[in-house]
């Protein structure tokens, strides 16, 4: 462990499972944090936090020591959770100036000029109907003691006596769904709401407030060099084969890209209580590949579609059962999410049954795997491609590419320019329809043109595919039939030369995307701070 770096070695020190080093290793962790709060002059209140921390390992520890009690860490755990719950921290100031936080009931017989009143949502004002008692509601009523209605009327008391005298009030709810409760508002502010105007004669205002996150302007962009690991990781995955997920990471953002391939940095794994979208996609995938597998290489006709629809909703039921572990799909929310899917597996089929009239359709493969060898050698590395193509089929003889979204798709995402301009990270859905294409001509030597495009269960046009469109270089206009024999699959390779040239540089870091709304919905965004 290098010198001057104390914490680490607090941190890396196995517990063993004993208690007491468990107790000693946070308790030490805590005091480092106090010690580099005090010297940034950060806010009381995080020293007060630190300082009611330390108290509870203290007296956890007093205990311990003094009735010889013995427990395993997990224990330990579950105790400093109970008393962390119970801990209240106060704010105290100047009675009488400033700004004054209180609790409702602390408010009682004070007038105020201004109020604001934070989570006036409903189960916090008024707390929730609670009867913390052996005595049975029925019986506590019969006899005049209090019930939660009595609570309601104190709460509510206190609450009309605080905003009564005050020139301005502030009263402000969570529209969000959170560990903290509902996103429902409290029910006297329903009762404002409804009735003051019809005293006062005033509309009372309302509006959503939904502040931008607060950003450290001062943080250094984060950079990391490729060290000789790094590269030889890089290699790895290189040799491995490259997908077109991990392309468009790093041209997304080459740091997210070292987090999750370089870094193997994993996503912390949550208990699905509710069915995720990807669940969902994994399901609809495996239950189209299953019911058009029997109907590969012939000519689908409408009757072949009737058979399926009989063995959708058996066969979406089964798959929900694998990818979703035996998951509750029959109550809730799940019910919704699993009916919805339903839906749209019967939306698709009947789509695909209406577009036979008239037409050929012939299946050729579903969930093809492909890996092959990219045509040059960059930095001395060989590299592969690989990935999985959702679809290749016949449609009126002309060969066409697909891949499945259970999402929305709009066909502005599949028109570009140039082929260069997939290299913005802003098309990566048009970059992956490209990168199937130029694989499956790599593994078959494509002979004839060829149409890619997507099948978006949420928005399902017309013709069901929306196609991927190219501005022809001569004539400007919009083309989604594409000969890989000529200038298109000549202007990928050298677009994908020229990423991974960049991608297996060992001057150029993974920094920062400078784009931070790509940061929204990033995993990592909690190391990088934005």
């Amino acid at each position: 462990m290098p010198a001057g770096l104390p914490l680490l070695k607090t941190v890396f020190s196995p517990w063993q499972g004993n208690v007491s080093k468990a107790i000693e290793a946070l308790t030490d962790i805590f005091r480092h944090l106090q010690s580099y709060e005090d010297a940034k002059n950060h806010t009381a209140f995080s020293a007060e936090y630190l300082s009611r921390i330390l108290a509870i390992f203290n007296r956890i520890s007093l205990i311990i020591s003094e009735y010889k009690i013995e427990m395993d860490v997990r224990t330990l755990y579950k105790y400093l959770i109970q008393i962390s719950k119970h801990t209240r921290i106060p704010f105290s100031g100047e009675p009488i100036k400033g700004l004054q936080i209180m609790g409702l009931l602390e408010s009682r017989a004070l007038d105020f000029e201004n109020v604001i009143m934070l989570s006036t949502n409903e189960n916090i004002i008024p707390k929730g109907n609670r009867e913390n008692s052996f005595f049975l509601h029925e019986l506590r009523k019969h006899f005049g003691l209090p019930v939660p209605r009595h609570h309601t009327a104190i709460y509510a008391y206190h609450f009309y006596r605080s905003i009564q005298r005050a020139t301005n009030t502030y009263l402000i709810y969570n529209t969000e769904v959170d560990d903290w409760g509902s996103s429902e508002m409290s029910r006297f502010l329903l009762q404002l709401k409804h009735e003051l105007p019809t005293y006062n004669g005033k509309p009372v205002e309302a509006s959503i407030i939904n502040p931008p996150p607060v950003l450290d302007t001062d943080r250094e962009e984060i950079s990391i060099a490729k060290n000789e690991s790094a590269q030889l990781r890089l290699k790895a995955i290189a040799g491995r084969g490259f997908s077109a997920t991990a392309i468009t990471t790093y041209l997304h953002c080459p740091l997210q890209f070292y987090f999750q391939y370089i870094a193997s940095l994993q996503e912390e794994e949550n208990i699905e209580e509710t069915i995720e979208a990807r669940t969902s996609g994994k399901v609809i995938h495996s239950v189209l590949e299953n019911l058009y597998k029997p109907y590969i290489n012939r000519i689908l006709i409408a009757q072949d579609f009737d058979a399926m629809l009989k063995k959708y909703k058996e066969m979406t039921r089964e798959y929900y059962r694998i990818h979703y572990l035996e998951g509750d799909i029959d109550t809730g929310k799940n019910r919704l999410i699993y009916e919805t899917t339903l839906l749209l597996i019967r939306k698709l089929l009947l789509a695909e049954k209406k577009l036979l009239t008239g037409n050929e359709l012939i299946i050729r493969n579903t969930e093809e795997n492909f890996e092959v060898s990219f045509p040059h050698t960059i930095r001395d590395t060989a590299i592969r491609l690989r990935g999985q193509i959702d679809r290749i089929d016949r449609y009126n003889g002309k060969l066409r590419i697909i891949d499945y979204k259970s999402g929305n798709v709009k066909d502005t995402e599949l028109k570009i320019e140039d082929i260069p301009e997939l290299k913005d990270g802003k098309h990566n859905k048009a970059f992956q329809t490209l990168f199937y294409a130029y694989a499956f001509n790599i593994q078959t030597h494509l002979s004839a043109p060829v149409m890619m495009g997507i099948i978006s269960f949420k928005n399902i046009p017309k013709d069901i595919v929306i196609p991927l469109q190219l501005q022809d270089s001569e004539t400007k206009e919009k083309q989604d039939s594409f000969d890989f024999q000529h200038d298109l699959s000549r202007d990928f390779e050298n677009l994908l030369m020229e990423i991974f040239s960049e991608m297996l540089d060992p001057d150029t870091p993974y920094a920062q995307t400078p784009d931070k709304e790509r940061c929204t919905y990033c995993n990592y965004k909690n190391i990088c701070k934005r």
